[in-house]
């Protein structure tokens, strides 16, 4: 009887990232301006051989799986700590940002601080949306529970009683 399910689940999941090709250089593996290093790399710096095969998840580059030799699969991490968890397209809207700003974002720690900032922004921003819609539900409800006659907004009922309005000539068909 034959298994469908996969012997390694992490290399499975794995095998169906996006992947690029980098060099092994001294300071480690660059991709999208990040260096990235696991000590098992140490022994592939500069191998003639060219290069190996670099696999990312888009939602978090905190770290990439290279593939070495033979198949093997092992895990890098950010050189740099510093840099929070981050998905590409939020790295590359911080990269966007700090050229805007004129920093030179090369520099890893004004990376760091303009992706804290975004997301802050989005904190907030989020907080301020959910108190605005919690705000509007309230003011609903009590519109509801002032009209209880049935009558909808802006339409209230005349009082034909009151002889000081004019009265209009109503026109048969």
């Amino acid at each position: 009887m034959s298994s469908d399910i996969p012997f390694d689940m992490d290399a499975f999941k794995v095998s169906f990232l996006p992947s690029e090709q980098r060099q092994v250089r001294r300071d480690g593996i660059h991709l999208f301006g990040i260096r990235y290093w696991s000590d098992v790399l140490a022994g592939h710096i500069g191998h003639k051989d060219g290069k190996v095969i670099v696999r990312y998840d888009p939602r978090d580059l905190s770290s990439i799986w290279v593939e070495l030799k033979g198949g093997r699969c092992i895990e890098a991490r950010y050189r740099n700590l510093e840099i929070p968890p981050v998905s590409l397209r939020e790295y590359r809207e911080a990269m966007q940002k700090g050229r805007a700003l004129g920093r030179k974002v090369s520099n890893k720690v004004v990376l760091a601080q303009l992706i804290h900032q975004q997301r802050q922004i989005a904190d907030e921003s989020r907080v301020r949306t959910k108190a605005e819609r919690r705000s509007r539900e309230s003011q609903n409800q009590l519109k509801g529970a002032v009209q209880t006659d049935g009558s909808s907004e802006g339409l209230r009922p005349v009082d034909t009683g009151d002889t000081s309005r004019p009265l209009f000539k109503v026109e048969r068909w």
